[in-house]
């Protein structure tokens, strides 16, 4: 079974870069990767939730045949890779319907889950391509982010993942509760073995304005993105690539001010280009369409329970005006959806490790 298991997910992480391949050569745009947030409903309380799940009470979730009929709709306009998003993700009933939906079409599949429900439901995900669990820090630093006693249950939900043999991501938040566990969480991962991977907690959208206790200083972000390079060259796991946090150490602007547009970019600063609201978008639980999670704010969505999910494309491309980012999964992303060739290698070497699961 894992060596079926294996093939079957070559195959799937071979077919986003080979769709990106495609498109560049015949001059083409599809939406080949795309954040599909599939409920409104948290078992947590992160203070600082962009989206605040935890608080959507009259939200209305997609229901089983909608999630499936907007899968069908993005995979006729090109999408292979799906990140399964929440709230809480495996608070569905029927999350293993909709990732057995996905693989069936080879789409390759990574679901993000706080992990507590994971023992619970392991049986319904246990073939999605990677699985992201999230821890913010040592318990302290997490507690205080995400809930008082969460960080032992999700610690064992990472090591469950791991003995189930899942290929398994661990991602931090990193607030002014977590700046300093960045070698705490450097080397959980080589000790357990999986890939870590960092957010820095930036003053946007929702988050500036409720959540200005978690922020970070510019000073202090400094530190922390050297703190994660220092260990990144002593040869942890650390996923983000190098290109990545030296965009965000140099950044052009005060950490306020995360995102750019093109009139924005001072002549001397060699950006990354974006390709979010291009060839990647995120779907949020509510039906509307967003270039990313960083933009949910401020850009003035479609939803696709009104206009079908070809015309919400269409409309953020045409209308969205971010030109660069400082985020760290955007810009791994970003630098993959550019056919950036060291970034190309990069992703086909962390895929063959994650693939076989060596870290």
């Amino acid at each position: 079974m894992k060596v079926k298991s294996t093939i079957k997910s070559a195959i799937s992480r071979l077919n986003y870069p080979y769709r990106l391949i495609r498109n560049r050569i015949l001059n083409r745009v599809e939406p080949v990767i795309v954040v599909l947030v599939v409920n409104n409903k948290c078992n947590l309380k992160c203070r600082y939730c962009f989206g605040q799940y935890y608080n959507r009470r009259e939200y209305q979730d997609f229901t089983t045949e909608e999630l499936i009929d907007i899968i069908d709709q993005l995979y006729v306009l090109g999408t292979r890779l799906l990140t399964i998003h929440g709230g809480e993700a495996l608070l569905r009933n029927d999350i293993g319907q909709i990732v057995d939906h996905v693989k069936r079409k080879n789409i390759y599949i990574n679901l993000i889950t706080n992990g507590l429900l994971l023992k619970e439901k392991v049986d319904l995900i246990k073939d999605v391509d990677s699985l992201c669990i999230s821890l913010d820090g040592r318990k302290k630093g997490h507690d205080a982010n995400r809930g008082k006693g969460t960080f032992e249950p999700t610690l064992e939900a990472i090591e469950f993942a791991k003995r189930e043999g899942f290929r398994l991501r661990v991602h931090a938040t990193i607030t002014k509760y977590t700046m300093n566990d960045v070698e705490f969480l450097a080397k959980l991962a080589k000790e357990i073995g999986y890939f870590q991977e960092f957010s820095i907690l930036y003053q946007c959208g929702g988050v500036s304005k409720h959540f200005k206790e978690f922020m970070l200083s510019d000073e202090e972000t400094k530190s922390v993105i050297r703190e994660i390079i220092k260990w990144k060259k002593r040869g942890y796991p650390i996923y983000t690539a190098y290109r990545v946090l030296n965009n965000a150490l140099n950044w052009p602007y005060p950490y306020t001010k995360p995102h750019l547009t093109f009139q924005e970019i001072p002549s001397d600063f060699k950006p990354i280009p974006c390709f979010y609201g291009r060839i990647k978008f995120t779907l949020d639980a509510d039906g509307y369409l967003y270039p990313c999670f960083a933009l949910m704010d401020e850009f003035k969505a479609l939803n696709v329970k009104e206009v079908g999910v070809e015309k919400a494309i269409e409309h953020v491309r045409n209308t969205n005006r971010c030109a660069s980012c400082i985020h760290f999964t955007n810009n791994d992303h970003n630098l993959l959806l550019g056919l950036s060739m060291p970034q190309f290698l990069n992703q086909c070497r962390l895929q063959l490790k994650e693939l076989l699961r060596i870290y």
